[in-house]
């Protein structure tokens, strides 16, 4: 529903519509209750002052800013009874994430696991950078990072950046496919199943064709994972000869240790 307010190839949101936040795990019925408490001319002014001219869509807004305030609130409502059921049903793969954040946040690992979440999105030199029309790269030192697992189509991502103290990662956490990992295998809850298994096979150097066979998977599919894996520090490739040699570092030694 929020996707269809914004325009094609661009998805402002004003802040008006943000939640609140999740004080003690604030309910819907809650947030709808401070929208309609919310002035409705600041939801009028925050359109105006919209990036470039404002979507046709949102003039509704800016001419009744209550009644469209009003009609949001109930369509959202209605948004809410009907999926419901389909976010209840999705509660252990919400726990299952949110167990693995935190897995990955005890244990040092999270510059890994932000290079999990999206394929675009990675985290290199302390910057998180997204490839997208406009490269963006956004510093974290200085910010509290907010990661949200969202009920939502892949490969699907919000992120909000706007507040020098915060910085908030949303992305969808359907369609990863893969049985959950055993919950002692904390090596696989964080780094995913293939990334796992290529930490554990490279005990001693493989080439990229050899890795990819215990991987049994596409040459192209093993490079990306050691993309992901070299852009954590956590393995080193070379070239020798005609071949692309894969080792792990340092870093990924302990990694491994701690975690398995």
């Amino acid at each position: 529903m929020l996707a269809a307010l914004g325009e094609p190839g661009r998805r402002h949101l004003p802040d008006y519509l943000i939640p609140i936040p999740p004080r003690d795990g604030a309910t819907v019925g809650q947030n709808l209750a401070a929208l309609l408490d919310a002035p409705a001319d600041a939801l009028a002014a925050e359109v105006a002052a919209w990036p470039g001219r404002p979507p046709s869509r949102w003039r509704p807004a800016i001419e009744d800013p209550q009644r469209w305030r009003e009609d949001f609130a109930l369509a959202t409502e209605a948004a809410w009874r009907a999926g419901r059921p389909h976010w209840e049903r999705s509660r252990p793969r919400l726990d299952r994430e949110v167990a693995r954040i935190g897995a990955a946040a005890v244990t040092g690992s999270l510059p890994l696991l932000l290079n999990t979440l999206h394929p675009r999105l990675r985290f290199a030199d302390g910057e998180l950078r997204f490839a997208s029309c406009r490269a963006l790269r956004v510093p974290l030192a200085g910010r509290r990072l907010v990661i949200v697992p969202m009920l939502a189509p892949p490969p699907r991502v919000i992120l909000s950046f706007q507040r020098d103290d915060v910085a908030l990662v949303a992305y969808s956490v359907l369609g990863r496919g893969g049985a959950p990992a055993p919950e002692s295998d904390r090596l696989e809850l964080i780094s995913g199943p293939l990334r796992s298994q290529a930490l554990r096979h490279l005990a001693q150097p493989l080439t990229m064709q050899a890795l990819a066979r215990k991987l049994d998977c596409a040459a192209s599919t093993a490079t990306y994972h050691c993309d992901v894996l070299e852009a954590a520090g956590l393995v080193s490739r070379q070239r020798h000869g005609t071949g692309v040699w894969v080792a792990r570092t340092f870093a990924g030694d302990e990694f491994v240790d701690l975690l398995s």
